[in-house]
């Protein structure tokens, strides 16, 4: 393991052998803290996160990826040793905490192998070499089922009884809206006009799969796509609750959250 680490090595083998031997089509990773994003300040003291242990992040995305390649690297090493088995692919679903604020993120990444394999053959590669496959690993934040930035990040009783709260819940939201608008963090999910169209058009597609169509082309049994625009977060009291459906080799996901300032 890395020198600065959160796990150990026990913990480390535990996981890889856990994917390992996983043949689920999702598997759902718990952690803590959060684990796509890089935020100010680097004092782990006040803000708590992988990144601030990037050896022990990197560690982390490493061992999620090799997980879902066809050839799985048996010790994780990062090198082709000849010790390789087929392993079933199968979907990784982030789920942390601790923020005090919902989130959806996603970065797509690249494993740190596949990049060292670039580099090394990078003499004999040419223009029309295809580019290194890249994995998006979505990452679900659920965090302040008694107190969020939407109300007030502090846990103090004082915050939260008058006079003092409406100052508080102001301040609190007013600050974490900004710091979204202002700040680049480009892990937290947009979503777009364009996105809520192809959400519509496979709604109906998989209920008219599952025989929602009463042939006027409306879905009376599917539920109409809804949800906001645009940066995908909640800053009120929220909770995840997660909902598959399985058919035809697919699994869909769904979150629900509750603000209540």
């Amino acid at each position: 393991p890395p020198p600065r680490d959160f796990l150990g090595q026990h913990q480390w083998n535990w996981l890889r052998s856990s994917l390992r031997r996983s043949r689920a089509p999702l598997n759902i990773v718990l952690t803590g803290l959060q684990v796509h994003p890089h935020r100010f300040p680097d004092d782990g003291n006040i803000v708590e996160e992988w990144s601030k242990f990037p050896a022990a992040q990197t560690l982390f995305y490493d061992v999620l990826l090799n997980s879902l390649d066809d050839d799985y690297d048996h010790d994780d090493d990062g090198y082709d040793n000849g010790e390789k088995e087929k392993a079933r692919r199968g979907s990784i679903l982030l789920v942390s905490g601790d923020v005090h604020m919902a989130q959806f993120l996603r970065k797509d990444c690249v494993r740190a192998r596949t990049v060292r394999e670039a580099l090394d053959s990078s003499h004999r590669r040419t223009e029309s070499a295809s580019p290194p496959p890249i994995r998006p690993l979505v990452e679900v934040t659920a965090s302040g089922m008694t107190h969020s930035w939407g109300t007030s990040f502090s846990s103090q009783p004082r915050l939260h009884r008058w006079p003092r709260k409406p100052y508080a819940y102001f301040v609190s939201r007013a600050f974490m809206t900004l710091c979204h608008c202002v700040n680049p963090w480009r892990e937290v999910m947009v979503r777009t006009v364009e996105d809520a169209e192809r959400e519509e058009t496979e709604r109906r597609r998989d209920g008219r799969r599952r025989g929602y169509d009463n042939g006027y082309g409306d879905d009376d049994g599917a539920t109409a796509s809804t949800g906001k625009m645009g940066l995908q977060y909640e800053l009120g009291l929220n909770f995840a609750e997660f909902e598959f459906e399985f058919w035809d080799g697919r699994h869909d996901a769904g979150d629900d959250g509750a603000g209540d300032d």
